[in-house]
């Protein structure tokens, strides 16, 4: 079955919890947690990750990358390392964090049994396929569990070259996240699962991404597609 991970963001922590619950109701198999959003970083992560019972990705994306976290980078790897402090399913690390500050929290993570996701966002466009096999070669050799590749789609088919890219993590022993975003994007969004993609995004409420759709949307349209499938 495809599996869907809905992230959610707040800039006050006890507002995070409440949306964090809510979306518990809706049972995605996934919740990412947009540390990066918070304004007041006065949060037990701890307790959160014990709350909820749906895996858990714990995300403080860096602005270059998209994300809002205002405090600096050294700031940022410290409430890294409190978030797999937490043991959450999975903590979300950026390719491009420095390699000291990479080292570091992939030992603390291996050291607490946490999942690392080595993620590379592109904002722009969607970079040749050779750049992105090239990050997924990167990723394997840092031995964690999952790579995410995402671009952002100009064209229709810059969808085709990430929806390629599960096949080359699959011979590179790794798993994979990858899709595009924006309008043009959309198509990959929903089609990635299919293609090989350990897991999509959908939103809820907010989207924390260009071309994201709603959970309910993303669960139609892929019991549409196990349909057909059964049907052929």
């Amino acid at each position: 079955m495809v599996s869907i991970c809905v992230p959610v963001a707040a800039e006050n922590p006890e507002i995070l919890l409440e949306k964090i619950t809510s979306t518990a109701e809706k049972a995605p198999d996934f919740i990412e947690v947009r540390v990066d959003y918070l304004k007041d970083l006065n949060i037990d992560f701890l307790e959160l990750v014990s709350k909820i019972s749906i895996p858990l990705i714990l995300t403080v994306r860096k602005k270059s990358e998209g994300g809002l976290f205002k405090f600096g980078e050294k700031k940022r790897t410290e409430i890294l390392e409190k978030c797999i402090e937490a043991k959450p399913r999975f903590v979300d690390l950026e390719l491009s964090t420095s390699r000291s500050s990479l080292g570091r929290l992939l030992k603390t993570a291996e050291h607490n049994s946490v999942g690392v996701i080595l993620s590379f966002h592109s904002f722009k466009n969607t970079p040749k396929r050779e750049k992105l096999v090239e990050k997924i070669r990167q990723a394997a050799q840092m031995g964690v569990d999952l790579v995410k590749i995402v671009t952002f789609a100009r064209e229709i088919k810059d969808n085709l070259t990430t929806l390629s890219l599960p096949q080359e993590a699959h011979d590179l022993g790794i798993k994979i996240i990858s899709f595009c975003m924006g309008e043009k994007g959309i198509i990959s969004r929903v089609l990635c699962p299919f293609f090989g993609s350990y897991l999509t995004y959908a939103s809820l409420e907010t989207s924390t991404a260009p071309g994201q759709i709603d959970l309910e949307v993303m669960r139609k349209i892929h019991k549409i597609f196990y349909s057909l499938m059964k049907f052929n």
